[in-house]
């Protein structure tokens, strides 16, 4: 009988035992808490947002930045963004993060209105800055560039759509000088532009002469002009020529010598 309860005394002695055990390891586990790991998320060298993980657990990321101009690309482990955050690894040490954005690109159209465009770039991005060169067209002015209501000497750094530029031009008017008139008349125009009809140049005329044509010379070389056609270009100064008339005398010398 004796027996029997020492042994019955020995399991319950071994039962307490174990149980408080078991409430010393839980109350230890409680009283150790697991570490935690700042991770600072950065956008162009400032503090994005900033989480707290726990040590082994993956990092949840926050809402992908925006920047006017650029897309996101991710996450990235070191500042020159070449080496790609993986957001399932488990964290261990306080940590930075990148983020690395590709540059939009635009295009450039362009109206010439029947001139010449010497500018090529068809495209750019926010980081470029587009110097605009002159368009060209014969009889008329050059105005500018003009993209909508504006215009525009270049697409400057920043600049972040699409770009529709028209060349605007202003017609060009030219003179026509007539020289070598001295005592005649004529009764041509003055002035002329490039989109003119051909007009035909007129003779002079002068007492005592014949006239011998309008030339581009002063010593009447090349040949003589008698129209101005259209799509013509640039002042023009034209020479008149005469031919001095010949006349008779006639002697009635009544029986003299």
């Amino acid at each position: 009988m004796k027996t029997k309860r020492k042994l019955i005394i020995s399991l319950l002695t071994m039962l307490l035992l174990l149980c408080c055990s078991m409430v010393f390891v839980a109350c230890k586990n409680e009283s150790e808490p697991s570490h935690s790991y700042k991770v600072s998320f950065k956008v162009d060298g400032r503090n994005y947002d900033i989480v707290l993980a726990k040590e082994g657990d993956a990092v949840s990321l926050p809402t992908p930045p925006e920047k006017d101009g650029y897309t996101f690309d991710g996450w990235y482990a070191d500042e020159s963004c070449t080496q790609k955050y993986n957001p399932t690894a488990p964290i261990s040490k306080n940590t930075d993060l990148y983020a690395k954005f590709t540059a939009n690109v635009y295009t450039i159209t362009y109206n010439s209105n029947g001139g010449t465009n010497p500018n090529t770039a068809t495209s750019f991005t926010a980081e470029d800055k587009i110097v605009l060169e002159d368009a060209h067209k014969p009889g008329y002015l050059f105005k500018g560039w003009k993209n909508g209501d504006e215009y525009m000497t270049a697409i400057p750094k920043g600049t972040t759509e699409n770009i529709v530029l028209e060349a605007v031009f202003q017609k060009e008017g030219f003179t026509i000088s007539y020289e070598n008139i001295n005592g005649a008349y004529h009764y041509n125009q003055k002035v002329y532009s490039v989109d003119d009809e051909t007009f035909a140049i007129t003779p002079a005329t002068k007492e005592g002469y014949d006239f011998a044509g309008w030339y581009l010379t002063e010593d009447f070389s090349g040949e003589a002009v008698t129209e101005i056609k259209k799509g013509t270009t640039g002042n023009i100064t034209l020479y008149a020529k005469f031919t001095a008339n010949v006349y008779t005398i006639t002697y009635n010398s009544n029986g003299g010598t």
